[in-house]
């Protein structure tokens, strides 16, 4: 017999929940019903775009969303589930580790994002390692974190081997 829940069954709202989905949601973007990974990226990029680039104030940006991005994500695990594909927070940590130093050149932010979305669903080690193995929040950042690495090395490799092509502007 299949049990239907009814409203009243549901559990009742936590005091500041809508805060913590909002933030961990990048303000909503990880409820894109296709893709929120991706377009919590791309949104992301478009916004990092923008930033000036002192470097100081740059990590210490990385540093307080990563460690922010810790909290909310295990909050949200405990009441979406394990990792849940809402939760976004860590790829914009992951993108902002990417373009960390980078020239604001179009192709070099586009060759990071694409980067950090493709060792993202790649997860090489440590990555998968570290998500598997860290508890909670830890877990659901360290992974995109390490994801951000491989694109920040992988940008700055094509940056420095390919010069011509990385400082190309239309």
């Amino acid at each position: 017999m299949i049990k239907i829940k009814k409203p009243s069954d549901a559990p009742p709202p936590k005091p500041g929940g809508i805060v913590w989905k909002l933030l961990a949601s990048f303000f909503g973007v990880g409820y894109s019903p296709v893709a929120p990974g991706t377009v919590a990226s791309a949104v992301a990029m478009a916004i990092l775009w923008f930033v000036p680039n002192d470097v100081y104030q740059f990590w210490a940006a990385i540093i307080a969303v990563s460690f922010f991005g810790v909290f909310v994500s295990a909050k949200a695990e405990k009441y979406w589930g394990k990792d849940p594909s809402r939760v976004v927070i860590d790829e914009v940590a992951g993108c902002m580790v990417s373009v960390l130093l980078l020239p604001k050149t179009a192709v070099l932010w586009i060759v990071a994002f694409l980067g950090f979305r493709f060792y993202d669903i790649l997860k090489l080690p440590p990555g998968r390692t570290a998500e598997r193995r860290l508890p909670g929040g830890w877990g659901i950042m360290a992974d995109d974190l390490v994801a951000g690495i491989y694109a920040f090395i992988l940008a700055h490799l094509f940056n420095l081997l390919l010069p011509n092509i990385a400082q190309w502007a239309p």
